[in-house]
């Protein structure tokens, strides 16, 4: 599965524009400012010339050498011998490293690089400079290393990516590993990516899968659900979280705090928030997304609203006179142009297209223990959720269980979300543990993988 003897030319000739435009090494600082583009149509003299210009910028005590691709194997893979090819590449696994011929003692950098580095206008964009990993050869000029390939793939140009798309496979081959020192002296191999594993499916045939989102914004996800971002892993140290909405194509989420601050992930965009409208609050309590997924409505303790992005404002609590301070949650219609308020005493609030379909006051059940509303797939009914995984069903809601139902007492239940066919649903508590319901699978739970937190605030499903 070798690429062509261009291809792989190419990505040896990118080792100069690498290492012209971003190599960092101990020996010296960053390069900036090589404009150093890589493509087939290089020459040996333009390698060259790159391998000059870093050579000029680096402290080096050997002498500059042409560019020479040495011998190098990853994981027993030849970069020389046509077998130039690493089967069932993932991210986040290891590749090993070995390499002759290198300056003794002298650094090497190793990075992936996506296949639009052998396009006519490649550029060190297209490498993954930021997850580079460094080395230092021995005293013979041997390397024995071993490189973690990234998760995720991260370039500066954002349609670079490794796995590659089919357009760009097609075009130009599969991704590269590239080990180069300060002269572009090294080698390269083709980074096969093996196929992603089939998703976890839930009995009834629908895709299983959700993230639990904490107060401070950390992310966990199970099943199919891609790990698209969280805010300790940007930097962002808050602990407001109070919820968390999918968009309509399940590849990102919006967080909102209870300030209404929004935080936007994957393909959420952002269309707006309380702090940044000037609006200074600290009782919001959850977040609706719009059917196009272009607008959210933010919903406070109160019930006040505030919408955001294409989302028609269809009514509030204090807005036709009503006074209250226990609205906990809040639920669309399938249209995504109503939506369901839901009190701590499990009653009812219906906006927009929302159809009242009962309540508990209205059935003559006294609580105060509701901590959640889920619509089923219809958008003709919900179930209401007890802190303590007790489960009320409306409208066309099946009951399938609750917790109190298998003899299972618990105070800390945070949360709820159907399968995609409305057949079950799963509870998650404050500590991140899980209790599937229905046709819902159960795909794990933090404390199944021994991790211990009390933070738990929401969960969505994929």
């Amino acid at each position: 599965m070798g690429m062509s003897g261009s291809r792989k030319v190419g990505f040896v000739i990118a080792l100069g524009a690498l290492a012209a435009s971003s190599l960092v090494l101990a020996s010296g600082p960053m390069l900036a400012g090589a404009s150093t583009r890589a493509s087939v149509s290089h020459t040996a003299a333009a390698w060259s010339r790159a391998s000059e210009a870093i050579a000029g910028r680096l402290s080096t005590s050997h002498a500059v050498r042409p560019h020479v691709v040495l011998p190098c194997t990853f994981n027993g893979v030849s970069d020389i011998s046509g077998d130039d090819t690493v089967e069932g590449v993932t991210p986040g696994s290891t590749i090993t490293i070995a390499c002759q011929g290198f300056v003794p003692n002298e650094q090497v950098a190793a990075f992936e690089a996506s296949p639009l580095l052998l396009s006519p206008t490649g550029s060190s964009a297209d490498i993954d400079v930021n997850d580079g990993q460094a080395y230092n050869a021995d005293s013979s000029g041997n390397l024995n290393a071993t490189f973690t390939v990234p998760n995720p793939f991260n370039a500066a140009d954002p349609a670079a990516v490794c796995p590659p798309t089919a357009d760009q496979m097609a075009l130009y081959g599969p991704c590269g590993l590239i080990v180069a020192d300060a002269a572009a002296n090294g080698g390269a191999v083709n980074l096969d990516y093996a196929p992603p594993p089939p998703p976890v499916t839930s009995p009834s045939g629908g895709a299983a899968g959700y993230w639990m989102v904490g107060s401070d914004g950390g992310v966990f996800a199970f099943g199919n659900a891609g790990f698209v971002g969280s805010l300790p892993g940007i930097g962002v140290h808050v602990n407001n979280i109070v919820g968390v909405v999918p968009t309509a194509s399940r590849k990102g989420y919006w967080m909102v705090g209870s300030d209404g601050g929004a935080f936007a992930f994957g393909d959420a965009g952002f269309v707006g928030s309380l702090p940044g409208i000037g609006v200074h609050i600290n009782n919001v309590v959850g977040v609706v997304p719009t059917s196009t997924g272009k607008g959210y409505w933010m919903v406070g303790r109160d019930g006040g609203v505030f919408a955001f992005g294409d989302a028609g404002f269809v009514g509030s609590l204090p807005g036709m006179g009503v006074h209250v301070n226990n609205i906990v949650g809040v639920v669309p219609t399938s249209t995504g142009k109503g939506y369901w308020m839901v009190g701590s005493d499990g009653g009812v609030f219906a906006f927009g297209d929302a159809g009242f379909v009962g309540s508990l006051p209205g059935i003559g059940v006294h609580v105060n223990n509701i901590v959640g509303v889920v619509p089923t797939a219809t958008g003709k009914g919900y179930w209401m959720i007890g802190s303590d995984g007790g489960v009320f069903a409306f409208g066309d809601a099946g009951f399938v269980g609750s917790l109190p139902g298998i003899n299972v007492h618990i105070n800390n239940v945070v949360g709820a979300v159907s399968t995609s066919d409305g057949g079950g649903y799963w509870m998650v508590g404050r500590d991140g543990g899980v209790f599937a319901f229905g046709d819902a699978g159960f795909v794990g739970s933090l404390p199944g993988i021994g991790v211990h937190v009390n933070n738990i605030v929401g969960v969505v499903s994929t």
